[in-house]
């Protein structure tokens, strides 16, 4: 099954209308991506008999074969005022994303990744699809939410809003129609996290290491003290019989 036959698959049978679809985006030091995608609708559309629980569960279940043929785990999410499907799926790195998910295509057709040896670079390579409320032909989604979240600081970026390395763009409903992605990440910048890590845990095994070597020290200097007392408490007792 083709990505864009799969995306309005799943998003048609799971919304109802005026969806709300989430997609954060976990980019690791070691250059390796978590997507999770939530795809959720107020709770009062959620109608019928069947619990809302139990409605998302069924519609998952009917499509499980096609999540699980394209790696993407699946769930439900219950909150207060919405509820939906959270999918996830591991890749090697932010470009194998851009080219292998099946998520993104509500947004952009199609999105460009390339990398050199020094950065990841991204953009949209087909014009956004704006919201539209009497097509039929395409899902309609009142917000969408893409989050790029980078261990460093990006080297250039158009997002709408930069939290603690969190790159966020908003689309759907209020979303401009010449609406851009533009997101640069140094490979540089993530080795040397990376390195960073790596060193911070080792530092923290080698002090583990050298606590653990001093309370054992300090164990048997205690055990070796308490035994040297009762020795010569067991010498007096013994010459005073």
């Amino acid at each position: 099954m083709k990505k864009l036959e799969l995306v309005v698959l799943i998003l048609t049978v799971i919304m109802l209308s005026g969806c709300t679809v989430r997609s954060t985006i976990t980019v690791r030091p070691d250059k390796t991506v978590t997507e999770e995608v939530k795809v959720l609708d107020d709770n009062e559309n959620y109608t019928g008999t069947y619990s809302i629980r139990e409605q998302i569960s069924s519609t998952l279940e009917q499509y499980s074969g096609v999540l699980d043929f394209r790696k993407y785990s699946h769930d439900y999410e219950i909150g207060d005022k919405k509820s939906g499907a959270k999918i996830k799926k591991d890749y090697d790195n932010i470009c194998s994303y851009f080219k292998d998910t099946a998520f993104n295509q509500y947004v952009y057709k199609s999105i460009d990744c390339t990398e050199d040896d020094y950065y990841y670079e991204i953009r949209n390579k087909t014009e956004y699809i704006p919201y539209c409320e009497e097509c039929s032909d395409w899902p309609r989604l009142d917000e969408v939410t893409l989050t790029i979240k980078l261990p460093v600081k990006a080297e250039a970026s158009n997002a709408d809003s930069v939290n603690n390395n969190e790159y966020i763009w908003n689309f759907g409903k209020d979303a401009p129609d010449n609406k851009e992605l533009y997101l640069k990440i140094s490979k540089t910048a993530l080795e040397e996290k990376q390195t960073q890590l790596e060193n911070e845990e080792n530092t923290k095994k080698n002090i583990n290491i050298v606590i653990t070597v001093l309370v054992v020290l300090a164990v048997t200097v205690i055990i070796g003290l308490i035994g040297l007392v009762l020795y010569k408490k067991y010498q007096r007792t013994k010459i005073e019989y």
